[in-house]
């Protein structure tokens, strides 16, 4: 299928959001929110979670969907492909780009990806698909076995509850979070990091609808950075001391008493 767009635009912004958590930390819930207002969408959804998205047409092989968004190259149109695995996966994210101007959401990404080397397709869409007015959401319940790339081209990344002590600490660690504040979260409860040159964060709950911007409180109690030990100076060696007498010096009148003795 043949782009939509002739030329590519330097000057957008990426909108690529990260979402973890849990089985029912409200991932989807979030993203559904987030695209009820887009007229083109595409979904890799395997465990069939989108299909109560208003309009949303449903496909369960790849060539059929092929065929429905070569027909819609320009049009609105909400599309997804309930299949998984990585086959399915690459086709999605290939028909995504070339597609464009859409947004498109990639469900359970550690099941479909490895932490080295993103797939060719998905890489290719995380790289390149700000240019083509491709908004990204991806979600995982694993991140620290899920790719990499994806999490480093994220321009928002935002985590609910998560069981696993090794994806809480990554995932701090990546967000340059406290992992103090992550082993807090409680069920819907979220933190959003935003990787802008604010670096904002923001902590909530789904179910309330709070939301509250915590950057200033971050820096405020930020640990003071180590003093360094102070450099001790160099030690020199001492000279031995000579405790031997030294003859004491004779003058000139004295050398010429002793040589004509």
């Amino acid at each position: 299928m043949s782009s939509a767009f002739i030329r590519s635009d330097t000057s957008r912004r990426a909108d690529i959001r990260y979402c973890c958590g849990s089985t029912g930390a409200g991932k989807s819930s979030y993203i559904k929110a987030d695209v009820a207002a887009d007229k083109r969408l595409l979904v890799f959804d395997p465990d069939d979670e989108y299909g109560d998205i208003p309009g949303i047409v449903s496909f369960h092989d790849g060539p059929a969907l092929l065929a429905a968004l070569k027909e819609h190259k320009t049009k609105p149109f909400k599309a997804r492909l309930v299949q998984g695995g990585q086959a399915a996966f690459e086709l999605c994210n290939s028909l995504a780009f070339a597609w464009t101007n859409c947004s498109y959401i990639a469900e359970e990404i550690a099941d479909v990806t490895r932490v080295g080397k993103a797939p060719q397709h998905w890489g290719q869409l995380l790289r390149r698909g700000r240019k083509r007015a491709i908004k990204i959401y991806m979600t995982t319940q694993r991140p620290s076995e899920a790719d990499k790339t994806a999490l480093t081209q994220a321009s928002i990344v935002r985590t609910g509850l998560l069981g696993r002590h090794a994806d809480r600490e990554a995932l701090a660690r990546d967000m340059d979070i406290p992992i103090a504040l992550m082993e807090k979260l409680r069920p819907l409860d979220f933190i959003e990091a935003h990787r802008d040159a604010q670096r904002r964060v923001f902590v909530g709950n789904a179910a309330d609808g709070t939301r509250e911007e915590i950057t200033a409180r971050l820096r405020d109690n930020a640990p003071e950075a180590e003093p360094k030990p102070a450099q001790k100076a160099p030690v020199t060696a001492k000279k031995p001391a000579n405790n031997s007498v030294k003859a004491p010096r004779r003058n000139a009148a004295q050398k010429a008493g002793t040589l004509k003795a």
